[in-house]
């Protein structure tokens, strides 16, 4: 597909999500938006299809809530998965959480979003990633076997 397609297919997609965004914003409907959407955001600034893409969404306060590259090669990086967040009549009481899951699986990036109530105190003594010592692989084998034995 050449480029001046991508850019006409682009721009009619963006047609047909701008007046949806519209509707949702002025009804002040919480909302979210994701899907891996073949855009790729990085390109923000050198393709103008996507320029306006990204304006659409953020004049009608969708905010993204991926900015990493999602998928990761070799030869490229690339923000292609997309997950917005439309707070509505939830403005400033909503805390949200997102990123990319490290994995050597595949070289797409599994996404997350986490959304907190501001008067949900969620457990910030946790760590955010999984720790793989000893002390923790032997804690979680403990808990297992206890689960399994009979009472």
């Amino acid at each position: 597909m050449e480029f001046t397609d991508t850019l006409i297919k682009i721009k009619e997609f963006n047609h047909i999500l701008e007046n949806t965004l519209n509707k949702i914003s002025h009804q002040n409907i919480p909302c979210f938006i994701a899907g891996d959407f073949n855009i790729d955001l990085i390109k923000w600034n050198s393709n103008s299809g996507i320029s306006e893409y990204l304006d659409s969404l953020l004049i009608n306060n969708f905010m993204p809530t991926l900015v990493l590259p999602t998928r990761l090669t070799s030869k490229s990086n690339t923000l292609i998965d997309h997950i917005y967040f439309y707070e509505g009549k939830h403005k400033d009481t909503v805390k949200i959480k997102s990123g990319n899951i490290i994995s050597d699986i595949s070289d797409y990036l599994p996404n997350y979003m986490l959304l907190f109530q501001e008067n949900c105190n969620p457990r910030i003594d946790r760590p955010m990633v999984r720790l793989f010592s000893k002390k923790s692989i032997d804690s979680f084998v403990n808990k297992l076997q206890l689960e399994s034995s009979p009472s």
